[in-house]
């Protein structure tokens, strides 16, 4: 019986093109593929992760727009204690700022030591640059740095900077990412696929 069914794995998807060089793509993809293997606890938070480079993860922002939660949720995140003074629901928001995954955040993400040294300093300009760019980021979202003076970071800082401290940020953000993912989804409220949202 013959396969028709062949795997063509996406390499580089045109969300992570947009943040990070093509060479720099390779090197982050390389580090999530091998990181996974090695850490199959995390695999969770990596699968999100994948889902997020290649812009394919589903923030409340993106279920409204899709019919499936209410409609208000498209401008405001569901999740923050006042939704409605709330912003959107980005990847950004949630990762960084949004109030409901504070507790998670100091567990993990917030204790990403400063680099260079073993002081706790949580997310430092260098780790949100290092989250920009394994995660497919807007780094003027994240860190008001507009994407032309990003440059080739990425490839730059996957070739020298200090490999502990890499696997350190990445391990964090795959815990806090596996974390509060599973939260998010049992916290919506799905709208009857017939109602239109809401």
């Amino acid at each position: 019986m013959k396969n028709r069914c062949k795997f063509k794995p996406n390499i580089r998807s045109e969300s992570e093109m947009r943040y990070v060089s093509g060479f720099g793509a390779s090197l982050s993809a390389g580090l999530l593929l091998r990181f996974g293997t090695e850490r199959t606890e995390l695999g969770y938070g990596i699968t999100v992760l994948y889902r997020i480079r290649a812009g394919q993860y589903w923030t409340a922002s993106r279920l409204a727009k899709a019919g499936m939660i209410a409609s208000d949720f498209e401008r405001h995140c569901p999740f923050c204690p006042v939704p409605r003074a709330a912003p959107p629901e980005t990847v950004t928001h949630w990762i960084l700022s949004c109030p409901a995954w504070e507790e998670q955040r100091k567990e993990t993400i917030g204790a990403i030591r400063e680099y260079g040294t073993h002081r706790e300093a949580g997310m430092t300009d260098n780790a949100k640059k290092f989250v920009c760019a394994i995660a497919g980021l807007d780094p003027n979202e994240m860190l008001g740095i507009p994407l032309i003076q990003m440059g080739n970071w990425m490839e730059s800082w996957l070739c020298t900077a200090d490999k502990e401290w890499n696997e350190e940020v990445l391990e964090k953000l795959t815990l806090f990412i596996g974390r509060t993912a599973h939260a998010r989804f049992r916290q919506l409220t799905f709208t009857d696929p017939g109602s239109g949202g809401g």
